[in-house]
Parts: structure tokens; C-alpha cells; sequence
């Protein structure tokens, strides 16, 4: 668990993180555009090691004079040494990933190299980049022209409006091309010629195909 202390004030990305813990101090800040996770390297605590080792020689040393070794390394004077260590450890930390951040003097935010315009040495939400703007507008102009061209050709070279044709009275399947025989069992396949347009119908036709009369 790591210790909790006052911190010192810098200006630091408002999104920063406490990794540490009882041992060492490691801390890690974070874009404020992106959100981008730059993380320092990890600090040992020395306050911590001489806890440690204190706490040893009270072990080996025992009576009086171990008392008075573990009166040196009470909790209250280890916590100040470390709390003022862990300080110490985030100005450290922060001066060695600040080369990663710019502050833009516009909104006052800290962006990583990649959100950071160093044309006009603004960050990329004050001032985006011009190249990358433009590319990104053609390629959502080139969708556009896309879908319009594939909406304006032609995708279906069939007919909807074909029969179907006869339905085989034996297998129930609907057989093209107007054969009199079915194609899937060899039935025979009857047709009523229409008495007002001469057009062949399926034996179960009520109505016409050719004119729509009623077929008897």
C-alpha cells in the first residue's frame, strides 16, 4: 500500500498516477488529450531500507539498546522521512518524463509529442494538424463518392419478375422452361391452355398468367 503524503507543487497533466508502494515510489502521468500512459522508473526507498536493517540489529542486539535502535526507527520519524523522500521522488519522476509533454499556452493542457502541433506549437485540439485533417476529410469524401457510385450501378443482373414456373404435382417442385415432364422426378406435368389468351397454365392455376381471366 502506498504511503500517502503531501505532494509538492508542480505543474504536472492533471491525469497522473501513484504506483507506489511501502518499498519505492514509481509514478506515471498521463496526456491530457490522449490519455497516454508515460510511467518513470521506479525509485527504491532508502528510508524504508534503513527501517529494514534497523529493525535487524534491534532483532540481534535485544534488552535495552535493542529498544532504544527500534525508539530511532519509530513509525512517526520514518513516516516524515518518507513522506519527504516519496516528494523528492515525484519531482524526480515527473523532471524525467516532462521531455515527453508540451504544455499548450492556448488551453493551458500538457500533450504528449503525438498531440502536439509543432508547427504553431499548439496542441493538436487548439490547433490540428493541417496534413492530417486533410487526409482524414478525403478519405470520408472518397466513402461518399463510394456508396453513391454503388448505389448508382447496377448489382443485379436478374429478372424478379420471371415465373417461377410449373409446380410438379408429384415432388411439389417448380420446374423452369416449360417442360411437360418434371426435372426432379420424371412426372408428367399437365397444363391448361387459357380459353382467352392461349396461355399455359399450371394444373392448380386459378387465375391466368398471360391475361389474368379466370381459368376453368
Amino acid at each position: 500500500m502506498a504511503l500517502r503524503g503531501p505532494m509538492p507543487i508542480l505543474d504536472v497533466p492533471h491525469n497522473w498516477r501513484d504506483n507506489s508502494n511501502n518499498q519505492g515510489y514509481q509514478f506515471s502521468f498521463h496526456c491530457d488529450i490522449c490519455g497516454r500512459e508515460y510511467k518513470c522508473t521506479y525509485i527504491a526507498s532508502q528510508a524504508a531500507k534503513s527501517a529494514s536493517t534497523a529493525h535487524f540489529a534491534s532483532e540481534l542486539l535485544g534488552g535495552t539498546l535493542g529498544y532504544m535502535v527500534r525508539q530511532q526507527s519509530s513509525g512517526d520519524q520514518l513516516s516524515a522521512k518518507q513522506r519527504q523522500e516519496k516528494d523528492d521522488a515525484f519531482g524526480r519522476s515527473w523532471a524525467e518524463i516532462q521531455p515527453y509533454f508540451r504544455k499548450c499556452p492556448k488551453d493551458h493542457r500538457w500533450a504528449c509529442v503525438d498531440c502536439w502541433n509543432p508547427d504553431t506549437n499548439l496542441c493538436v485540439t487548439c490547433s490540428p494538424r493541417l496534413g492530417v485533417e486533410m487526409a482524414a476529410v478525403q478519405s470520408e469524401v472518397a466513402v461518399q463518392q463510394m456508396r453513391q457510385q454503388v448505389y448508382q450501378s447496377k448489382q443485379f443482373d436478374g429478372d424478379v419478375t420471371k415465373k417461377v414456373g410449373a409446380q410438379c404435382p408429384s415432388c411439389h417442385q417448380y420446374v423452369t422452361g416449360g417442360g411437360k415432364f418434371c426435372n426432379f422426378c420424371g412426372a408428367m406435368i399437365a397444363q391448361s391452355g387459357c380459353a382467352t389468351c392461349g396461355h399455359q397454365n399450371p394444373p392448380n392455376a386459378k387465375f391466368c398468367g398471360g391475361c389474368g381471366a379466370p381459368v376453368k
